[in-house]
């Protein structure tokens, strides 16, 4: 066989002479069986193997006929060094894998993997094209040749490379810009770029875009803030290509930077809870619009300045538990300034703490006044004694820098001029030795901003019932004594280091 087409020709020949040897063979199987009957078994066990061996060579056939052709080709291109945007002659040849040409074939031609152009094979497999380099500014870029035939061809897909020298230009730039700018200002830029006067660059600040054509190869832009948060960024300068002048980036660094507003407040120590608390604001530095909350309790006030001077009246909770609270004020963003903080404790009084337990204490002697309800007193002392209460397990006696901790926490919250008096400070420690007592097996501490009554709710759940109707009683003598105007009796005084022997056992 001289090449593929002819051995196709062949095995279809081939094919057609084997079916014909096959009826043929049938044939003189009949007649031998019927000449020679004794020879009928030898006759049948040859035909079957002639058989087998027409069968082998039908298969052969097929496959000649059938099975996919590889294919080659060529690639060259003219001129092999050109300038960016220039034209480029490409051109060679399709064929079999032993040199029959292809005719009618699509090949497509690839610069650098973009597709730039396409042409048909002649009767001898040859094709050319022109091209022109897209705008690719790299030196050296492959050109591709690509034969891809159709799911139905009998040909199998091939490709051709080759590569080309491009010449061009490029593009150098020098910029100057603000690199520190206080938020709401603005970043000048301004730069030279090589190439042709007239040159189209984008600017990328964050989230900002924008674009500008030079004049005479010159630019200048200003890029405001506002649209910013403070931080830091990245100025990013990308010039498009031109021409033979390639594309360039340019990245530098920049810091927007904001001012600290330090509110000043002016406000009074003591709050009583369900009154109006009256503060005198001043915001420095300030602008116009900026947006400030106060706030104390779970109350608050939010605003917009109008000027850096202000008086506020805010709203105490009349639930607001007695003790020191602290008064916050929190200044929002607005160019150039970027937030500020102010806190500040606050003493507040709340007057039904004090004055519900006093009000019980009269409603039971008014009822005892009438014989409603009876109180009975142990004819050998002034006050009641106290059981033994059962604990949860024995408390070991605290230390006494922890009875001074609690103390000074005690201290903290109380008007300084009650806590001067001799028995006021008996009863704080007395307290505070109980305090410490039952810090130390419930693992609940009195925290430095909590109320006493603030204490006793968390520690509710952590007492038995009795336990924790002597801690309260303990604590009612306290808020009497730092709260109120009268001073602790020595009836007081004993009560109370009574009620903390008691919580000791």
């Amino acid at each position: 066989m001289g090449n593929v087409s002819g051995a196709r020709y062949l095995a279809v020949e081939g094919l057609v002479l084997d079916s014909e040897a096959y009826g043929e063979l049938n044939t003189v199987t009949n007649l031998l069986t019927t000449i020679y009957p004794n020879a009928t078994g030898q006759v049948m066990s040859m035909a079957a193997a002639m058989r087998v061996r027409l069968i082998s060579i039908n298969e052969t056939l097929i496959k000649i006929l059938y099975s996919p052709i590889t294919t080659n080709m060529t690639i060259m291109a003219i001129p092999n060094i050109v300038v960016v945007g220039g034209s480029v002659t490409v051109f060679g040849r399709l064929t079999t894998s032993n040199g029959t040409a292809i005719p009618n074939a699509t090949i497509t031609i690839y610069v650098d993997g973009v597709p730039t152009g396409s042409a048909i094979t002649n009767s001898t497999g040859y094709y050319i094209v022109n091209v022109t380099v897209p705008p690719i500014y790299k030196p050296i870029l492959p050109i591709k040749a690509l034969y891809n035939p159709p799911p139905t061809s009998k040909y199998l897909p091939t490709q051709a490379v080759t590569n080309i020298t491009v010449i061009y230009n490029s593009t150098y730039i020098a910029i100057n810009y603000t690199r520190t700018v206080l938020w709401g200002g603005q970043i000048n830029v301004s730069g030279f770029i090589s190439g042709p006067p007239n040159r189209l660059i984008t600017l990328s600040i964050g989230n900002l875009n924008m674009s500008i054509t030079t004049v005479n190869n010159a630019f200048n832009i200003s890029i405001p803030t506002s649209d910013l948060l403070p931080g830091n960024y990245s100025l990013s300068i990308y010039v498009t290509p031109n021409g033979t002048y390639a594309p360039t980036t340019y990245v530098g660094a920049l810091m927007i930077y904001a001012l600290i507003a330090k509110p000043n407040v002016s406000v009074s120590d003591v709050a009583i809870a369900g009154l109006p608390v009256r503060a005198s604001i001043n915001v420095s530095p300030w602008v116009s619009g900026l947006p400030i909350t106060v706030s104390l309790g779970g109350s608050a006030i939010s605003l917009n300045l109008t000027s850096p001077n202000i008086t506020i009246t805010l709203a105490t909770p009349l639930l607001l538990g007695m003790g020191v609270h602290d008064l916050v004020v929190s200044v929002g963003q607005r160019p150039p300034i970027g937030g500020g903080y102010y806190a500040r404790g606050i003493f507040v009084v709340n007057p039904l703490e004090i004055a519900l337990p006093a009000i019980a204490l009269i409603m039971v002697m008014f009822l005892a006044r009438f014989g409603i309800v009876r109180l009975r007193r142990s004819p050998q002392q002034e006050t009641q004694a106290l059981p033994t209460l059962p604990m949860a397990a024995t408390i070991t006696t605290p230390r006494p820098a922890e009875v001074k901790a609690v103390e000074e926490r005690i201290i903290k919250l109380a008007p300084s001029g009650k806590i001067n008096i001799p028995s006021v400070k008996e009863v704080v420690m007395a307290l505070s030795q109980a305090i410490a007592t039952v810090s130390m097996k419930t693992e609940v501490r009195l925290k430095p901003t909590q109320t006493l009554r603030e204490y006793l709710t968390a520690i509710r759940g952590k007492l038995d019932p009795q336990v924790y109707s002597v801690l309260s009683e303990l604590v009612g003598i306290a808020e009497y004594a730092l709260y109120s105007p009268r001073v602790p009796t020595p009836v007081d005084v004993a009560r109370a280091w009574e009620l903390a022997k008691v919580l000791s056992q």
